[in-house]
């Protein structure tokens, strides 16, 4: 009986603070103001976000740590609390940098971290292998312990990194985008400059002890020869355990970007039901406004649908059919303009699970310093009205200097923005904001 009477009371609070939050609002339980910052020594570049099971947040970049007149880049990561306050039993006082270092000086950067159930985070990211300037950029694991200290059990020295391809010598790889897959493989994407000559389109899986996933592609890779002007920047998994991966190309005669895609099915072979049938689908019809379309990150819905942030001179939201198709059903056939203000700048996308969109990235307010900048659009891209009053929210975390967000993840239903920012760009930044998704905060789901 008493049980159930604290089970009654934690319902109530729950739908009463529920009823209190407003929707979009900063989240007070956290850090107090729903905001929190964490300064590093050196400038980083672009921020990674992840939820651990029990509410712990990793920010993670990548810092580029001055050795006399070089730079080193490494991983920095850091851990806070679900309260926002950083876990000072992590790494030194909650923040850990690490790198490979395979040659001196190496530019090793991160471009994801995958926590683990036992309290060890993985942390994906690029590795240097030569001093070449397009050379071989390998894709590489750093596992820490729940402490931060480099896990001795997995590979070499907490270490793993992928050298042997099939393409001899690995000259110009250079991976830009990485996910984990639901069974706990670690899928890489990215562009080889120069593959025997040819520019190529790249993926690689990895097993959970580093190891090359020879069930995938060819010996663990895959990779498509493709014209000078596509890039990579951005994948994602689909409920089917496809695998999309999303960019740019430049159409002919038109000087301008535009989104392309290409979906993989779970072995690592061009998805024939996607796109024009080799598995591509390049989204020329959407308007560029002179500007060169960047694919910043993408989100596939359960029903298959991607949707994709853009950016780079402008901002957009882009939907797509399950088959590739523009969905010509959302917003403007298609395409959503998110350009606000004195110019703003799309970076992260995220889908509810009711299927509602939530964005982030940059925005000039005054014509002087970039702010945080939050939409939440409905599934047909129209702007939200139950999300900050307008469906747009501006967030001036560090007053008088360039402040951006560049990922999102859910902690509970709530959403969890990071970014980074300060005068000499050496801050990194984190918001939570509160959620009208009452039943996934902590009162079932």
């Amino acid at each position: 009986m008493k049980d159930l009477i604290r089970l009654c009371t934690a319902c109530l609070a729950c739908l009463y603070g529920a009823a209190r939050a407003a929707d979009g609002d900063l989240d007070p339980t956290f850090s107090s103001d729903g905001q929190a910052l964490v300064s590093w020594p050196y400038s980083i570049s672009t921020a990674r976000v992840a939820v651990a099971a029990d509410g712990s947040i990793f920010h993670g970049d990548t810092e580029a740590r001055a050795d006399g007149s070089e730079f080193n880049l490494d991983f920095a990561i850091s851990k806070f609390r679900p309260d926002g306050s950083l876990d000072t039993t992590f790494g030194f006082f909650g923040q850990r940098s690490i790198g490979f270092d395979v040659i001196p000086d190496g530019s090793d950067s991160l471009l994801g971290m995958f926590p683990q159930a036992n309290g060890s985070v993985l942390l994906a990211g690029r590795v240097q292998m030569d001093s070449e300037a397009f050379g071989f950029r390998a894709p590489g694991l750093i596992r820490l312990t729940a402490e931060g200290d480099a896990d001795a059990s997995f590979g070499d020295n907490g270490r793993s990194v992928i050298v042997e391809t099939p393409w001899p010598p690995p000259t110009g790889i250079q991976m830009n985008a990485v996910v984990r897959q639901p069974d706990g493989k670690i899928v890489f994407a990215g562009i080889c400059f120069d593959c025997e000559g040819l520019r190529y389109v790249l993926a690689v899986r990895l097993l959970e002890n580093g190891d090359a996933d020879l069930s995938f592609g060819m010996n663990g890779w895959f990779g498509l020869a493709t014209d000078d002007n596509v890039d990579i920047s951005a994948i994602a998994i689909d409920a089917w355990g496809r695998i999309v991966l999303g960019g740019s190309a430049e159409p002919d005669p038109d000087p301008a970007d535009r989104p392309w895609l290409m979906r993989l099915t779970p072995s690592g072979q061009p998805d024939a039901t996607f796109g024009d049938g080799t598995g591509i689908s390049f989204l020329a019809d959407v308007p560029s406004f002179s500007n060169d379309w960047f694919t910043r990150s993408l989100a596939i819905d359960s029903d298959g649908s991607i949707v994709l942030a853009l950016g780079n001179g402008g901002a957009g939201i882009v939907r797509t059919r399950a088959d590739g198709s523009l969905d010509t059903s959302f917003a403007d056939n298609g395409f959503r303009n998110m350009e606000r203000e004195n110019g703003s700048d799309m970076r992260a996308v995220a889908i509810r699970g009711d299927h509602r969109i939530i964005a982030a990235g940059g925005i000039d307010h005054t014509g002087g310093n970039f702010d945080q900048f939050i939409a939440r659009l409905l599934p047909d891209g129209t702007l939200d009205q139950d999300f900050a009053g307008n469906g747009l929210l501006r967030i001036n975390m560090i007053a008088g200097a360039d402040d951006s967000a560049s990922a999102i993840a859910f902690d509970a239903g709530r959403p969890v923005v990071a970014g980074r920012g300060g005068v000499d760009i050496d801050t990194g930044t984190l918001l939570r904001l509160q959620s009208d998704l009452i039943f996934a905060n902590g009162c079932g789901d």
